[in-house]
């Protein structure tokens, strides 16, 4: 038999019905629950007529029903995609007609703007919308009570999972994937329960499977991967509606989570001067393992949190949308590598001029596997995003990168974030970095800002702590950087902006860097 997740699933609720698979705000969804909501799902689907590929929108937070809907939708063969629900109304409308689905899952106030969106996209079959509030019954008990054949699985290895690009600098694009190559890569990556599955059936989870507390948003294809890889190892993925750090901290306790998924500083940096101002309030003696991706997680911020959990294990992967398992990091207690310093991944490798790159030369890197199936609706990846060695195509991220030795390289940035002033090259994470090692710098965004001479300028946005000004980061900069490389520039801000996925919000900074520049003139 080809797995897939949907049949991997259905047989994991088959050996463990009872045990819990979703967690969220006081609900809890057992894994028979799990599957016969994801049966209820699938079989409205077919009722509506929605055919293999078909794509199935999911315009929502972190909510019970997620991961239901997800696995509902791949039971019948349709086409799960996550949308960045935090869009505005004119934002989401020109998203949804690119991805043109069949159905919309979502939890929009409606109204006005709703009722445009509905009139731009006749095409969609079915809106489904999700009510958290008390009154509701929630849609996850309806699809309980729905009924379909609990057996009825139409899925296939090669039916395709949309993963939407985070658009922090254009347009969003949505990557197709092969759900057998997800499952694949999972289950032989999978850090909490592996499956024999080329030589038979899924094995039962361990006595003590995983209990995965997942802050990243669902919506986004790092917090989805890691909930879905808790899935295939047979545990239970706990959710909370929005990130704050003392509720947080509280449902590690309460639900004794051995695994925590964020994104990067953006989370652990609030999360650690939680613990910095209870340092003994929250002990959390089952938590194992902290996970990011797609974020800068600096070494500082990785010691701080270890000071407080000794016996946690801090694992953090890089990645692109379309190009995954670029490289990993570790860091335990006494043991933090610099931050942006990754060991290559299983089928990555560095290229420089399309020849592997020597030790201590930049490049990019790639993987020869996996490949996405293209891009949506039938696009492919362009052609200068693959180069061929030794018989193997590898599909270049776009990511900048120091080979340090035969297994480690330093992360630069990526193409696009490579600021030319004056003719000279300055990678803006790079410079990041820098700032932020500064004591009194709590956060840092570099910029390339337009200059009639130079072409750009190197601009900082910084978050300060009291004490510290502007001026002592420009001479921080100035003493560890190379002239060019140092910011011209350094704005003092209340937060650097992000994006929900803790990505910086480079339209917001560009803006501000904009009224700095018109305030100063």
């Amino acid at each position: 038999m080809n797995w897939d997740l949907a049949r991997l699933w259905h047989a994991l609720a088959e050996q463990q019905p009872d045990r819990p698979a979703l967690i969220h705000e006081g609900q809890t969804l057992t894994w028979r629950q799990f599957d016969t909501a994801a049966a209820g799902f699938a079989a409205r689907l077919r009722q509506a007529g929605i055919r293999r590929g078909d794509v199935v929108a999911l315009c929502l937070p972190n909510v019970l029903e997620y991961l239901v809907l997800v696995a509902g939708a791949m039971r019948c063969g349709a086409t799960p995609c996550g949308v960045n629900y935090r869009y505005r109304f004119h934002e989401l409308a020109m998203l949804l007609r690119h991805l043109q689905p069949a159905v919309v899952c979502h939890d929009l106030d409606s109204g006005e703007g709703l009722d445009r969106i509905r009139d731009q996209l006749p095409e969609v079959r079915r809106w489904y919308a999700v009510d958290e509030s008390p009154a509701a019954s929630g849609l996850a008990r309806l699809l309980l009570d729905t009924g379909g054949d609990w057996d009825q699985l139409d899925s296939r290895s090669d039916d395709v999972l949309l993963k939407c690009t985070g658009g922090t600098t254009g347009r969003p694009t949505a990557v197709r994937l092969f759900v057998g190559d997800v499952l694949t890569q999972l289950n032989d990556h999978n850090p909490w329960h592996q499956h024999d599955l080329a030589h038979g059936g899924p094995q039962p989870a361990p006595v003590e499977p995983v209990r995965l507390l997942v802050v990243s948003p669902l919506m986004h294809g790092s917090g989805l991967t890691r909930a879905i890889g808790a899935l295939c190892a047979g545990g239970t993925v706990i959710t909370q509606r929005g990130f704050h750090p003392r509720r947080l901290l509280n449902g590690l306790a309460r639900h004794h989570a051995t695994s925590l998924a964020i994104v990067g500083d953006a989370h652990a940096l609030p999360l650690v001067d939680m613990l910095d101002a209870a340092p003994n309030r929250w002990q959390l003696p089952d938590l194992a393992t902290i996970t990011s991706s797609g974020v800068a997680w600096t070494a500082e911020v990785k010691r701080r949190l270890l000071q407080h959990l000794p016996q946690v294990r801090l694992l953090e992967s890089l990645g692109a949308t379309e190009a995954t398992g670029l490289g990993f990091s570790v860091a335990t207690a006494g043991n933090v590598p610099p931050t942006g310093e990754f060991v290559l991944g299983r089928h990555a490798r560095v290229f420089a001029a399309n020849q592997p790159a020597r030790p201590g030369h930049t490049g990019t890197i790639g993987v020869s596997w996996p490949h996405p199936a293209g891009l949506h609706p039938s696009g492919r990846l362009p052609a200068d995003r693959f180069t061929n060695h030794a018989g193997h195509r590898y599909l270049l991220s776009g990511d900048h990168v120091r080979l340090l030795d035969g297994e480690r390289f330093l992360l630069l940035g990526r193409a696009g974030e490579c600021i030319n002033t004056g003719g000279e090259k300055v990678y803006a994470p790079e410079v990041t970095d820098t700032l932020r090692r500064h004591p009194g710098v709590r956060d840092a965004l570099v910029l390339g800002v337009p200059h009639p001479r130079l072409g750009q300028t190197v601009t900082a946005l910084v978050q300060l702590s009291p004490g510290t000004t502007t001026e002592n980061v420009r001479d921080y900069a100035r003493a560890h950087l190379a002239g060019f490389k140092a910011p011209t520039v350094v704005i003092d801000v209340a937060a650097i902006p992000r994006t929900g996925a803790g990505k910086p919000d480079l339209i917001t900074a560009h803006t501000l860097a904009a009224q700095h520049a018109g305030g100063s003139a």
